[in-house]
């Protein structure tokens, strides 16, 4: 072994992230985070409460059971369906600003397709629901692009 090898740090040949590679990445979402928290805490404790009894209640609210959490689930599954979109757009280096209203209009020509067609067979109706849709939601992206050009 050579006196130059000793003192160079061994580089990992496995494909990954390295330690110092996590950490940028996590960075920023944890201070977002803490930051997040702080301001909430400062807020709670100018409201006059306890900031402890009211993240307490929150996380109980949100995670404390059963329930809470399929109520969070439910809450959550349309903003990460928005972000799953809207992140595909932003990578195709398309601006969208319209994900929450296409989601809503989405959901709207759906939910009157099914019950203006509610004694068709399921086989028949869900592809329907999500046809219309999609031709629901769809426009709203369009309109952009459009203003965009």
């Amino acid at each position: 072994m050579s006196p130059d090898s000793a003192a160079t740090p061994l580089k990992s040949t496995a494909p990954g992230f390295t330690p110092v590679a996590w950490l940028r990445v996590l960075a920023g979402p944890l201070i977002g985070i803490a930051v997040g928290l702080l301001i909430g805490a400062v807020l709670i404790r100018l409201a006059g409460a306890e900031v402890g009894t009211a993240y307490t209640a929150m996380l109980r609210g949100a995670f404390g059971g059963q329930r809470q959490l399929t109520e969070t689930a439910l809450k959550a599954a349309p903003l990460l369906l928005v972000g799953l979109g809207l992140t595909v757009a932003f990578r195709a280096r398309v601006w969208n600003i319209g994900g929450e209203g296409q989601y809503f209009m989405g959901a709207l020509f759906g939910s009157v397709a099914a019950l203006t067609l509610s004694t068709w067979p399921a086989v028949l109706l869900i592809p329907i629901m999500l046809l219309l849709g999609a031709i629901g939601g769809g426009p709203g992206g369009g309109g952009g692009r459009f203003l965009q050009s």
